[in-house]
């Protein structure tokens, strides 16, 4: 029950403001505590005491849905850090971040056939690792 109760604790900490899309996974293992989000585009997210917000998708080459691809692309979002700095982060590339490590895993939706995805229809997943 306590370590239960923690995990929720935690879950809370990291992640600050709730949005309607927003949801929490915690995971313990190996020593280190890991938490993944999913937040709409320019919704806040909280990680160790540091708020961040996506601000510009600065590429989206990710593979279309119904189309045969060679390359998979990639996906690099800009957030905007509390303290006035901001972070470029790309696709499954780990940074170090606020005590721990940063990593965007996705987003949601993929375009059909290539067509521009309006910003506030992305939702990325962004994975935290403290230690």
């Amino acid at each position: 029950m306590k370590t239960a109760l923690a995990l929720v604790l935690t879950a809370v900490a990291f992640t600050g403001p709730a949005t309607a899309h927003q949801s929490v996974a915690v995971t313990r293992g190996g020593g280190h505590s890991s938490t993944t989000i999913t937040v709409p585009f320019g919704k806040p997210a909280r990680f160790n005491n540091l708020l961040i917000r996506s601000v510009e998708v600065v590429e989206d080459s990710r593979c279309p849905r119904y189309v045969t691809c060679v390359w998979r692309g990639r996906l690099k979002v800009r957030f905007a850090l509390s303290h006035g700095q901001t972070l470029t982060l790309e696709d499954n590339k780990p940074m170090k971040f606020a005590g721990g490590t940063l990593t965007l895993l996705g987003a949601t939706p993929l375009s059909g056939r290539g067509e521009k995805i309006p910003l506030q229809a992305y939702n990325f997943q962004l994975r935290f690792e403290r230690g």
